[in-house]
């Protein structure tokens, strides 16, 4: 079907280009995140993409995802805070990518960190 075009009037016809390519680079944009995160559950920077319903049906996750990112906090100045931030994306992937159950490999993870001082 047939796009209607922003009609622009001739004094406004320089802004108005530049505006329907910084419009189209968006769409292009907003269309190939959308494909990925439909192919592989990739977070994108593009809010609206995780109100898609389409986008919803396969990563019904990324509502919460949204909402954590927009409360992020940079990480905490603390010496051992690198080995926790490791063993977490370390025991996360794990719990993504395999059949491990997710309460076993979060035991795991508290065993391997209960001796480390995370108060400096």
């Amino acid at each position: 079907r047939a796009r209607k075009r922003p009609q622009c009037r001739r004094s406004e016809a320089g802004s108005c280009h530049q505006f329907c390519i910084k419009f189209q680079i968006t769409k292009l944009r907003e269309k190939s995140q959308k494909k990925q995160t439909l192919a592989d559950q990739q977070v994108s920077a593009i809010n609206e993409l995780s109100e898609d319903p389409e986008i919803l049906a396969k990563a019904p996750f990324l509502p919460a995802v949204m909402q954590q990112l927009a409360a992020g906090k940079i990480d905490p100045p603390l010496a051992n805070f690198g080995k926790l931030k490791a063993a977490l994306v370390v025991s996360l992937s794990e719990i993504a990518s395999s059949d491990s159950a997710p309460a076993d490999v979060m035991k795991r993870l508290q065993s391997d960190l209960q001796n480390v001082d995370f108060s400096k």
